[in-house]
């Protein structure tokens, strides 16, 4: 749309979108990337040149921006100088990533198409506009999106009848990596020993959100936007590999869970850390084979939490997961081990389990450190097997970083050197990884990563 500009100021959204499956259209690539405008631009005009003659306007809009709520993206549109949308609320008439098309109708045009939009709160967006003779259907009107519907059509490679990504047919009947699907209705299962890939590693950091927590403000953003990945330098002398694990939720700041399950609880496997170093290559620090370390958030005492009240406020929502946590103040999120020895987990009433490796490396920066790599990995268990198998209205939710580190052990001011997507755990081993940012996907691959798939 930038090209058309004719007034006011405007922009393009970043690359975040790309790749996100978008409701109501075949057509997903149309919406990913975005015209959008800051609050205080007060309009943007775009002219589009046309021949003369009678059109029909269809005006395409999307909000895939997760934490984006009712109210929070309101504008008004305008077509030749008149207004035909008054405060449009994209997530108010169809909720996240979402296809909206408006139609209009405009006769006698002589020589451009003029599409106004401004600003009533937040910022104004639109993903496409067709401009077609009078009475043409939109792009992809008629064509319904059957992904889901347990028969495999054309454009898909799988479909289980259902849209949950995670269970080796995603939710655009894409098959996923590291498992294999045949018969119709797709039946999928993971492919011996290739859990995880390097494609894998780059669409957890880099990928977008597949679940979100509960609990969480608008505050904390990074907990909902794309990941937030930061490369190395040399303002702190170690770093480390972490996890969080939380219930689901739908998507709204300091939303209620949506997880109804009770008998299942989240079996933590192996967690292993490393740290890159362009002289010298990759060299591991830490690997547990079963996740022993770690604590129930938050706790008094933690640098951000120092008294009960830190307890309310933790991650912005007093009033929903902080009082919560205040009633349920006996609660454990430890629900035991395997014979094995992995660790098992059922966050509930707001609260978080936090877990980490054993070591933390002390990084040499003489050596150019690049980047640090975390993969660990979970599954969904049944907690008692005499009683009925829930897992099927689970919803756990885990994210994984690295930490800036004093040399005592203690986080710095700083805090995160950054965070993966959150990614929701499944009835199967599946790998959850996370890197530091500062470079390209080629210039990971061409270091030869290292890929664990043993949980």
């Amino acid at each position: 749309m930038l090209p058309y500009l004719t007034s006011g100021e405007a922009f393009d959204s970043p690359t975040d979108g790309l790749g996100n499956p978008i409701g109501g259209t075949v057509f997903d690539e149309l919406y990913q990337i975005e015209t959008f405008m800051q609050p205080t631009s007060g309009h943007a005009t775009f002219t589009i040149p046309v021949e003369v003659g009678d059109y029909t306007v269809h005006l395409h809009f999307v909000d895939w921006v997760e934490n984006s709520v009712v109210g929070s993206r309101v504008f008004n549109v305008e077509l030749q100088g008149q207004r035909v949308i008054s405060n449009l609320d994209i997530v108010s008439e169809v909720g996240h990533s979402t296809s909206l098309i408006k139609s209009f109708d405009i006769d006698g045009v002589q020589d451009s198409v003029s599409i106004t939009l401004s600003v009533v709160d937040g910022y104004p967006e639109i993903a496409a506009v067709e401009i077609v003779p009078q009475g043409q259907p939109y792009l992809g009107e008629g064509i319904e999106d059957t992904c889901g519907d347990g028969h495999i059509d054309e454009g898909e490679n799988c479909d289980d009848g259902n849209g949950v990504d995670g269970d080796g047919c995603s939710s655009q009947c894409s098959v996923e990596s590291g498992w294999t699907c045949t018969s119709e209705p797709s039946e999928c299962e993971q492919s011996s020993g290739s859990l995880n890939s390097v494609d894998l590693i780059w669409e957890d950091a880099f990928g977008p959100n597949q679940g979100d927590p509960a609990g969480v403000s608008a505050y904390y953003d990074l907990f909902y936007a794309a990941p937030q990945t930061f490369p190395l330098n040399g303002s702190f002398p170690k770093t480390n590999g972490w996890m969080e694990l939380i219930e689901g939720g739908d998507g709204a700041h300091c939303s209620l869970t949506i997880n109804t399950a009770d008998n299942t609880v989240v079996e933590i496997g192996r967690i292993a850390s490393w740290i890159y170093y362009e002289n010298g290559g990759w060299e591991q620090f830490d690997d547990v084979a079963h996740l022993s370390g770690g604590t129930q958030h938050p706790y008094i005492g933690d640098p951000f939490v120092p008294d009960l009240e830190g307890v309310r406020n933790y991650y912005g929502c007093p009033d929903t997961a902080g009082q919560s946590r205040l009633d349920h103040m006996d609660y454990s999120v430890y629900a035991g081990n395997t014979a094995s020895g992995n660790g098992l987990y059922k966050p509930k009433y707001g609260w978080i389990f936090h877990g980490w490796g054993n070591n933390q490396v002390v990084i040499d920066y003489s050596r150019n450190p690049k980047a640090v790599l975390v993969t660990l990995f979970a599954r969904l268990v049944v907690e008692n097997p005499s009683l009925p198998d829930d897992r099927a209205n689970a919803h756990y939710v885990i994210h994984s970083g690295s930490d800036r580190k004093n040399m005592d052990g203690s986080t710095t001011s700083g805090g995160d050197i950054g965070i993966s997507r959150w990614k929701r755990v499944t009835n199967e081993w599946q790998p959850f990884n996370f890197i530091t940012g500062g470079w390209t996907k080629d210039q990971f691959i061409a270091t030869s990563p290292p890929v664990i798939n043993e949980p």
